[in-house]
């Protein structure tokens, strides 16, 4: 789209992108700021109803960053943030300009498929949530064809989400975040049950039911992603946020004993500063002082690691740092870590010279 080479707003953008000066890591948070400032001037067109204009300089914009990508040290990820952020914006800017929903997802995907340098990676999964019908619509019909075509090269007996090609699954999950976002549950379920269902899955529908207050169905899928945790390592299929999910939904069932059974099971497998906090948030105020015995002596039999030395710190159970420091061999004192180690000279400051 042709936008006036006069446009000011024009003249700020090749401004604030500086072409010809590398960004060092320590310049990148203000070099973002400035492109920030710029892109908060674009939404205002769009606020103003100036649609296509902002268009065109969205556009604009979105390029000359993709020019800019091999001139800036992103170590921190602002920059990617920031051109996430700015290509949202235009989709959501296409929209308003009344633009053709099709080729408005043709551009999406032609960016996303000629991304040379990742800033578009995972951007389809963000899509669904600024999508119109129109678009949502055409945006789903793409993916699906690229996802029938994908899993017809398959092998037949994939049983896991990991027995599938990386095609096949990288679209799946585009499909999955549609339907998390046009509230398609049925059609989610159905997608898992040809994939197979991974703890993330799990964590999703949990969500979804929750959120619906179909707590018995939440609760259902949040079993059953704890479940699958311990089947394999799922990496980025993982479920981190099950355990907390059932701990309310049990709350909200009135199944309290339940709770504090599941927070404990979670401390004795792995004694640390966050799951005592966890588990005494749980533990009646008459019980604590029991509780904490219980915990403290888990934590005195459990394998030396940071998060046990700096439990025993907030515990203020000193004596038993240095009893366990004692013990300790080399090998084991060395994969403590910095902050252990930190907590370890704080103990010792205390007067406890045995351990030095």
């Amino acid at each position: 789209m042709k936008t006036n080479k006069k446009d000011p707003l024009l003249a700020e953008i090749e401004d604030v992108l500086d072409f010809g000066r590398y960004v060092s890591y320590g310049a990148g948070w203000d070099f973002v700021s400035g492109l920030e400032r710029v892109k908060t001037r674009l939404d205002g067109l769009v606020k103003e109803g100036l649609y296509a204009r902002a268009v065109g300089l969205y556009e604009l914009f979105i390029a000359g960053c993709y020019e800019k990508i091999e001139d800036v040290d992103d170590s921190g990820g602002n920059f990617g943030a920031f051109f996430e952020n700015l290509f949202l914006a235009w989709v959501v800017a296409r929209q308003k300009a009344g633009l053709d929903p099709e080729e408005t997802v043709n551009q999406i995907l032609k960016m996303v498929d000629n991304d040379e340098y990742g800033v578009c990676y995972g951007i389809e999964k963000m899509l669904p949530s600024v999508l119109g019908e129109k678009e949502g619509h055409c945006f789903e019909t793409i993916i699906m064809s690229r996802f029938e075509k994908s899993i017809q090269e398959e092998k037949p007996g994939n049983k896991t989400v990991y027995d599938f090609s990386g095609d096949s699954r990288h679209n799946a999950d585009i499909l999955k975040a549609i339907y998390r976002a046009c509230d398609k549950t049925d059609k989610y379920i159905l997608l898992c049950e040809k994939m197979g269902m991974t703890p993330s899955d799990c964590e999703s529908l949990t969500e979804i039911y929750m959120g619906k207050k179909l707590y018995e169905k939440a609760i259902y899928f949040a079993d059953k992603g704890l479940a699958l945790e311990k089947e394999r390592d799922w990496h980025n299929y993982c479920g981190h946020g099950l355990s907390g999910h059932r701990r309310k939904l049990l709350s909200l069932l009135g199944r309290k004993d339940e709770v504090l059974e599941s927070v404990w099971r979670e401390y004795k497998e792995d004694p640390s500063e966050y799951r005592y906090d966890e588990l005494m948030k749980y533990v009646p105020g008459k019980e604590k002082r029991s509780w904490h015995d219980k915990a403290l002596l888990e934590a005195r039999e459990a394998c030396l690691h940071g998060g046990v030395i700096e439990l025993l710190v907030k515990m203020k159970e000193f004596d038993v740092i240095v009893a366990r420091i004692d013990a300790a061999s080399l090998t084991e004192l060395e994969s403590l870590g910095h902050y252990a180690l930190a907590a370890v000279a704080k103990a010792l400051s205390r007067g406890h010279w045995k351990a030095s």
